[in-house]
Parts: structure tokens; sequence; C-alpha cells
């Protein structure tokens, strides 16, 4: 299972389920027990990524495939390493100012950060169709998996669970 994908998806499908409620008449018991259990699983598995992305060997790779996709980036010419660079600036002046306290600084960078990353979207879709980008990205995934699955045994399960769930409701909303 791809656990990127489905915590990503995730996000989507949370946003969707949230305008269906708000524009409904009344939901429906069922479909008010089966998204309180989607909400409940949800954040018991953000809870798990959570802590197994504080593993040494997770940090280590997810650093390292940062690394290596910064450097596949940069491979794409000056304008792209120049906005890279600038990313990795904000990245570095965000998290400074999350480590003081300084939540005005914080949110003043925000808006730069997401135009810089809206501007690299593209190339960094080009750079995720490379077969071995995909594989390293796979073996990222994989390594997460093994240590969430570590933390709680039933993660496939609950993975398993949420996309049905989300299956229901998005059935459910019509």
């Amino acid at each position: 299972m791809n656990c990127k994908k489905l915590f990503g998806s995730l996000v989507v499908t949370l946003l969707v389920l949230s305008a269906g409620t708000l524009t409904s008449q009344e939901p429906s018991e069922e479909f008010q027990e089966l998204y309180q259990e989607y909400m409940t699983i949800n954040q018991e598995l953000q809870m798990v990524q959570q802590e197994a992305m504080q593993d040494p060997d997770i940090i280590r790779e997810s650093d390292e495939f940062s690394a290596y996709i910064d450097n596949k980036l940069k491979a794409l010419g000056d304008e792209v390493s120049d906005m890279v660079d600038e990313r990795n600036d904000v990245i570095g002046e965000i998290e400074s100012a999350r480590e003081e306290g300084n939540q005005e600084t914080e949110r003043e960078l925000q808006p730069r950060y997401q135009e810089i990353s809206r501007q690299l979207q593209p190339h960094i879709q080009t750079i995720f169709e490379d077969a071995e980008v995909q594989e390293r990205q796979m073996s990222l995934e994989d390594l997460l998996m093994e240590k969430m699955i570590e933390i709680d045994p039933e993660t496939e399960e609950k993975m398993h669970r949420l996309e049905n769930l989300t299956e229901q409701l998005q059935q459910m909303m019509g």
C-alpha cells in the first residue's frame, strides 16, 4: 500500500467530506457514524505516522531522499536551481522562526514558500516520472510503513478500513 498517496488523498477526502456535510440538509445517522469512525481512524494513523517519522532511520532516509530530489531539480538548470536554493532558505527561516516562537515571521514567510513551491511543482512532477526516483520514494514509504506497523500492528487494517470508509462516504454523498 502506498502510504504517501493514501495520506495525501486523506486530506482531499476530508475536505470533500467536510464540504458535503456542510451543504447537506441533515446527514443521516449512518453517515455521521461512518464519518466519525473515519475521523477517529484517520487521527490514529496520523499520530502513528508522526511517531514513525521521528525514527532516526526514517529521518536519515527522508533527508537523503530530499537532498536527492533537490539535486535532480538543480540539474534541470540554473533557474530551477535558484528556486530550490531560495525555497530551502525560506524553509530555514521558517524553522528558525518556529524555534524562536515567532509566529508572525513564520506566517509572513508562508506565502513566499507556497509561491516557490507552486513554481517548482511542474519540475517536481517531471522528476517523479523517473523510475529511479519512484523506486527510492517507494523504498522510503516502505520503511515508513514498516515503522508504523512496528508502532501499531493494526496499521494496515486501519488503512484498509479507512479506504473502505472513504468509498462508503463518497457513495452516500452521491
